[in-house]
């Protein structure tokens, strides 16, 4: 079986560009829930809090979190 260096590119193209299209789709895909376990109002000391991260509303949870 022959190959030209054109039909070489071309699957090599097509090779690199699925591989973008597949992540994307599962990173949209897999965070379908909330990640808070459960809400609290409790003060929590400052010395114990390591970093703060901030969630959007979206498709699967439809509050805003934050932890």
């Amino acid at each position: 079986m022959r190959f030209t260096l054109g039909s070489l590119l071309l699957v090599l193209l097509l090779a690199c560009s699925l591989f973008p299209i597949h992540g994307v789709l599962e990173t949209n895909d897999t965070n379908l829930k909330c990640q808070c376990l459960r809400s609290t109002s409790n003060w929590v000391p400052i010395r114990l809090i390591e970093k703060i991260q901030i969630w959007p509303p979206g498709n699967g949870c439809p509050t805003r979190e934050v932890m």
